[in-house]
């Protein structure tokens, strides 16, 4: 898969699903935690955020479990001078600080120009 491309400041929506083999994965907590992460200079761009774990259900059984992380764009801004293209990774933790913790990266470009 791709990685994906979005023009600096503007926001981005990643849609993070819970799995394990296959299935969906219930975390014991109904809050989940997302941090985003410049990967060209390593900055934290927005720390630990909490969000709610919802549900999908078809009748009775869970056909997803998922957090939407919404990036707004005022933090999606090109670290470095030199660079057209920069890497950034969300991170999407589920259980976090437990025993339990799953994290789950995904990373996608920003690119420098018009909007």
């Amino acid at each position: 898969m791709a990685t994906p491309s979005i023009p600096q400041q503007s926001g981005y929506e990643i849609h993070a699903s819970f799995r394990a083999h296959g299935r969906p994965t219930v975390p014991s907590s109904s809050t989940a935690h997302w941090k985003l992460t410049c990967n060209e200079t390593n900055a934290v761009l927005q720390d630990w955020t909490a969000v709610t774990v919802q549900q999908n259900l078809d009748g009775i059984t869970l056909e997803d479990c998922y957090v939407l992380v919404e990036v707004p764009g005022t933090i999606l801004t090109m670290q470095t001078t030199l660079r057209e293209r920069e890497r950034k990774t969300v991170t999407v933790a589920a259980d976090k600080g437990t025993a339990r913790e799953f994290n789950k990266d995904y990373p996608f470009d920003i690119v420098r120009g018009s909007r």
